[in-house]
């Protein structure tokens, strides 16, 4: 049964989760944006289908510097003035960040994310694994955290994963994602 937790123990449970802060690097990129920009994105046919279908994979490809980040910045923050109760979790994958990008701390950051958003309790599931790992001083498996993944999404309408260069994540590891 889930149950509320005092601001306190949410951040340390969101902390364990994943050290990676997603929602600085959208705010971070989505200020690099010009009004207007990716307008165009967000009118087109296919998003529409991908945004309103579920079970569909959006895929945006070119070259590098043409703005792909910026795009999805958009689109995150398009999903995220939606009124409805969706979750929405995104990474934005960084060759230089691949050392602290492990599959477990990316699968933390969308538990993180899908947890800390609005005032939702956190899942008796989820406070089960932080007091397991805590008191052993470890991290959880990767499948461990994908166990986690219906008790957190339960209660959504929907739920958007978004991963940002998915090309610069090291290819031996890409199939974890």
């Amino acid at each position: 049964m889930a149950r509320s937790h005092p601001a306190a123990e949410r951040n340390k449970i969101a902390e364990w989760l994943s050290p990676l802060n997603s929602f600085q690097r959208q705010l971070d990129i989505l200020s690099t944006s010009q009004p207007g920009t990716g307008r165009w994105l967000l009118a087109h046919t296919l998003f529409k289908k991908w945004e309103n279908d579920c079970g569909q994979t959006l895929w945006g490809r070119g070259i590098p510097g043409a703005g792909k980040t910026v795009l999805i910045s958009l689109v995150i923050h398009h999903l995220e003035a939606r009124n409805d109760d969706i979750g929405i979790a995104w990474i934005y994958l960084n060759h230089k960040e691949s050392d602290i990008q492990t599959p477990v701390n990316i699968l933390g950051s969308f538990l993180k994310q899908l947890t800390t958003h609005g005032s939702r309790p956190i899942p008796a599931t989820l406070q089960t694994l932080y007091q397991h790992h805590r008191e052993r001083k470890t991290r959880p498996t990767p499948e461990e955290m994908l166990e986690a993944f219906p008790s957190i999404i339960t209660g959504y309408s929907k739920v958007y994963l978004i991963i940002d260069a998915f090309d610069e994540y090291p290819e031996h590891q890409r199939h974890l994602l």
